[in-house]
C-alpha cells in the first residue's frame, strides 16, 4: 500500500512538473531565441551599413581625362557584386580644330572578398560619342573663302579591368585594363555653312589602337549609408 502511495505521489509530481514548470522554461527559451535572432539581425544590418554600399567619386586617367563614378554594392554573393555607372564629357583642341567628347559606361565590379574593398575584377560596356570640328576645311573656290567642317563619330567598347580599392567612408581606387573596340579609319566631314561633304581621316589619338584602347585611372570618393 505504501509503495502504491509513493508511486502515485511521484507520478503526480512528475505530471505537475511537465504541465507547469516546463511551459515556463519553454517560454523563456523561446524569448531567448527570439532575442538572439533579433540581435543577430541587428548585428548583420550594422555590418552591411559599415560596407558603405553607395559610393560616389571621380576617376582621373586615360583615355578619359575625368569621369564621375557612381557605384552600388549589392548583397549578391555575400556582398561581392557591385554595379556602376561612369559619365564623362569634355572638349579638347587639336591642330586642325576641336574635339567634343562624351562617354557613358555601365558595368559590374566583382570583389574578391565580402568586405566591398580590396581587389576586384570589372566588366563594362561603353557608349562613346565624339564630335570633331575642323577649321577652314573646305575651300570655296567661287567665293574665295574657307569653310569650317564637322564630323560625328560613335564607338562602343567592351571593357575588362582589374582594380583595387581601399577605404569605405573615404576611399581610393586604381584600375587598369583594356577596352575592346575600334574607331573608323575615315569619317564623313560636312560643311558648317553649305551642303557639301567628303571623307577625311581622323586625327591620331594617343593610346587608341586598331583593337581598342588602354585603360588606366586612379579615383577617390565617399561612401554613404
Amino acid at each position: 500500500m505504501k509503495k502504491i502511495l509513493l508511486l502515485s505521489t511521484f507520478l503526480f509530481c512528475l505530471t505537475l512538473h511537465a504541465q507547469v514548470i516546463s511551459p515556463v522554461n519553454v517560454s523563456e527559451l523561446q524569448t531567448k531565441n527570439e532575442k538572439t535572432s533579433a540581435d543577430a539581425y541587428e548585428f548583420e544590418d550594422v555590418n552591411v551599413k559599415k560596407l558603405r554600399p553607395l559610393r560616389l567619386g571621380v576617376k582621373l586617367g586615360l583615355p578619359n581625362i575625368g569621369t564621375v563614378n557612381l557605384e552600388y554594392l549589392t548583397p549578391l554573393f555575400d556582398n561581392r557584386v557591385a554595379v556602376y555607372g561612369d559619365y564623362m564629357q569634355f572638349e579638347k583642341g587639336f591642330t586642325e580644330g576641336l574635339l567634343d567628347f562624351k562617354s557613358f559606361e555601365v558595368g559590374a565590379n566583382i570583389y574578391f572578398n565580402n568586405k566591398g574593398k580590396g581587389f576586384y575584377g570589372g566588366l563594362g560596356y561603353t557608349n562613346l560619342h565624339a564630335g570633331f570640328g575642323y577649321e577652314n576645311y573646305f575651300d570655296d573656290e567661287t567665293m574665295g573663302e574657307f569653310k569650317d567642317g564637322y564630323a560625328n563619330v560613335k564607338m562602343t567598347t567592351f571593357n575588362v579591368k582589374l582594380g583595387f580599392k581601399v577605404g569605405r567612408t573615404v576611399y581610393f581606387r586604381t584600375e587598369i585594363g583594356y577596352a575592346f573596340g575600334s574607331l573608323p579609319k575615315t569619317v564623313e566631314i560636312n560643311s558648317v555653312d553649305y551642303v557639301i561633304s567628303e571623307y577625311g581621316e581622323l586625327p591620331d589619338i594617343p593610346l587608341v589602337f586598331d583593337s581598342g584602347v588602354l585603360l588606366f585611372n586612379i579615383g577617390f570618393g565617399v561612401g554613404f549609408f
